[in-house]
């Protein structure tokens, strides 16, 4: 019963932020000149909408880190007079640098091509890349740096991450290439392959993480 009202809570919550952000880019879209965002692809608002997101999130995960009767309530799912392990605030504060370097990799070549920034050869386009690559190296020393110093516990949920979005995510890309090749289904680029698959990983880690009983309230 308690698990039942904790996910109405969670779903709630989520459908609340969904109202907000639906009513914002109403307003939003209402402002902006018309044919101004002409050259955005669908693919292309997903991954500002998902980049949003994850910086939003890390912003709150950060304000969690701040007070510990609030950490120990929000992140640990507990209310006892034990004390916060600094460790864990640390590598609570290290996943929500990730969550924005994540963010940044995602938005930073929408902005880019609206930007002009983005064509073959130009230098521009290539400074874009290397910051990108240099982004893609921080964030991966981040990864195992929170690898290093978890417990088991968040150690296992990272892997069972990992392995449903590898094993889900390869069996639908696989079939839906089967589909295209009987010329069932239309082609789809890279781009829109890779902002679906951080969607996907986000809503698996979210769910996973409250199995594992992270946030509970």
């Amino acid at each position: 019963m308690v698990d039942r009202i904790m996910w109405a809570k969670k779903g709630g919550g989520i459908a609340l932020c969904g109202v907000f952000g639906a009513i914002g880019g109403y307003l939003f879209g209402q402002v902006i000149p018309k044919g101004s965002l002409d050259w955005m692809q669908g693919a292309d608002v997903a991954a500002l909408l998902i980049a949003a997101m994850m910086i939003a999130t890390a912003g709150v995960v950060f304000w969690f880190t701040l007070d510990e009767a609030r950490f120990k309530k929000r992140v640990e799912g507990r209310d006892d007079p034990e004390v916060v392990d600094p460790a864990a605030i640390h590598s609570t504060r290290l996943q929500a640098l990730v969550l924005i370097a994540s963010g940044v990799f995602l938005a930073l070549p929408v902005a880019s091509a609206g930007l002009g920034l983005a064509g073959a050869g130009r230098t521009s386009a290539l400074l874009v890349a290397l910051a990108l690559l240099l982004l893609l190296i921080w964030e991966t020393r981040l990864n195992f740096r929170i690898w290093r110093e978890s417990d088991e516990m968040v150690r296992q949920a990272m892997l069972v991450t990992c392995a449903v979005c590898f094993f889900g995510v390869q069996l639908v890309f696989i079939s839906y290439a089967a589909l295209v090749r009987l010329e069932l289904a239309p082609e789809i680029g890279l781009w829109p392959l890779a902002v679906s698959l951080m969607a996907i990983y986000l809503a698996v880690s979210f769910v996973i993480s409250l199995r594992f009983g992270f946030g509970k309230p």
